[in-house]
């Protein structure tokens, strides 16, 4: 049986594109797929591929390594997160104030049809006048809270989300290559 290196085996080939196109894990922004593919060569390439693994597709093989490592993933990003609940939090504090004054006045005068002619003739008047004052001060204070992988992501240290890199790398060559280093 021939020995295939993790180089041979993923010659021209990128894994973690086909993780990211499973699942954008927010680390996929700090190192691009291809680049993760580089630094997997770079440090796992001379391991010898698990013989098995050879007779499967590639993007079967990625589904799989997600499927076996996501929740790893994903925690090795809230683990670092103190408070996982707040996520990303933005407050609006409105206050609105408005007053608006209706001021209006009337005046019906009733008339009269008067004996022998065409005029009428104004019997008696109503006067009214009225003023409505409304008042609009209302004071709101909105709190919008968003819980995402990302923005957590986005608030880890340099060194923090470094070791996740390493960790994901690490575990991917671990999945495909013999634990005989």
């Amino acid at each position: 049986m021939n020995e295939i290196t993790l180089d041979q085996f993923l010659e021209n080939e990128s894994i973690f594109t086909r993780i990211q196109t499973l699942n954008p894990y927010p680390f996929f922004d700090q190192m691009p797929p291809l680049d993760m593919d580089i630094h997997l060569s770079m440090f796992y390439g001379e391991r010898v591929i698990y013989p098995k693994m050879i007779k499967y597709d590639l993007d079967d093989l990625a589904r799989l390594i997600n499927n076996v490592h996501q929740s790893k993933w994903e925690n090795l990003i809230k683990v670092y997160e103190l408070d996982i609940s707040k996520g990303e939090t933005r407050t609006i504090d409105e206050q609105k104030q408005g007053s608006t004054i209706n001021t209006g006045a009337n005046t019906r005068t009733h008339n009269v049809s008067a004996f022998n002619t065409e005029d009428l003739i104004a019997d008696n008047s109503d006067i009214d006048s009225s003023t409505n004052t409304v008042n609009n001060d209302d004071t709101r204070l909105l709190t919008e809270s968003k819980n995402s992988l990302q923005a957590i992501f986005n608030n880890l240290l340099l060194t923090q989300k470094l070791n996740i890199i390493e960790t994901v790398v690490k575990d991917t060559a671990s999945y495909l290559t013999l634990d005989i280093y």
